[in-house]
């Protein structure tokens, strides 16, 4: 017997609210064939409101992605997996562990020029239109180095 989904994480139906770090979670849900959920007590199950879960199409003929304004949705709040997959609920009720991120070295700088660089040559060679491409980022310090260069140059600021 499953615990009680009473905290609004997951429910009978296979419906997977997720809480941090969603990344690529929904796609390794649809295609596992057992499930683990962690119904983490910790976390408010409002947390799901924040999230809007789409699983685009393959490229190169996915559509886009009409996100607009910041408080438009495409997807839904949560998951929908086969629910004879879940086999078990293990509860907690623990932060998440943070990751404390390195200072910039020289390395992450090189990479964020060579990205920088890379991207600048695609304009110019029209490959990436004047008015750019939506970006995603993740969280580290390569990362957190490109976004700065980016915004560091001039070509990539807007008015």
């Amino acid at each position: 017997m499953l615990p009680s989904s009473k905290h609004r994480h997951w429910a009978p139906d296979g419906r997977v609210w997720l809480t941090s770090g969603i990344g690529n979670a929904p796609t390794w849900l649809l295609r596992a064939k057992k499930v683990i959920i962690e119904l983490n007590h910790y976390h408010d199950p409002r947390v799901a409101e924040l999230a809007d879960i789409v699983i685009p199409g393959a490229p190169p003929r996915r559509n886009s992605v009409s996100i607009f304004h910041a408080m438009d949705r495409v997807g839904t709040r949560y998951v929908q997996i086969d629910p004879k997959k879940i086999v078990a609920v293990v509860e907690t009720n623990l932060p998440d562990a943070g990751n404390m991120l390195d200072k910039q070295n020289p390395m992450c700088q090189q990479i964020a020029d060579n990205v920088v660089t890379f991207l600048l040559q695609e304009m110019a060679h029209g490959r990436i239109p004047p008015e750019f491409l939506p970006l995603q980022s993740g969280v580290g310090n390569i990362n957190n180095a490109v976004m700065a260069r980016l915004g560091e140059t001039r070509k990539f600021l807007r008015s």
